[in-house]
């Protein structure tokens, strides 16, 4: 059946009413789901430097000192909690990722509402 339907995407202004509608519509669903990650994201703004060549070098410097047995504990500790960090750090952005996917997805189904027409 859909081999004999002339199957083409209508075009769309923006400045249509109903094209207007769908995007704002979409804008609120993006700034809503936003918020959460935001968030979240900022809890580790403070580890920022763990992330740049400033850690690094910083690390380095630490390493080529000599430490007693307390202190390469402590050091261990610290590295424990580190890839904690890094762990929910990478739930954190896929979780921000995945909810731009999620808009796009939005995106793409108010354009085929929108190419649909008044329903």
């Amino acid at each position: 059946m859909m081999k004999t339907q002339n199957l083409r995407l209508a075009s769309l202004k923006l400045e249509e009413e109903q094209a207007q509608y769908y995007i704002e519509r979409a804008l609120q669903v993006f700034d809503v789901n936003l918020v959460g990650p935001q968030d979240y994201v900022a809890q580790y703004a403070k580890y920022v430097d763990l992330l740049t060549a400033k850690a690094e070098r910083e690390a380095e410097t630490f390493l080529m000192e000599t430490r007693t047995i307390d202190e390469m504990k402590a050091v261990s500790l610290l590295l424990t909690y580190l890839s904690v960090f890094v762990r929910d750090l990478i739930s954190s952005l896929s979780y921000l990722y995945g909810g731009l996917a999620q808009l796009v997805t939005s995106l793409v189904a108010s354009t085929k509402l929108i190419n649909a027409g008044p329903g």
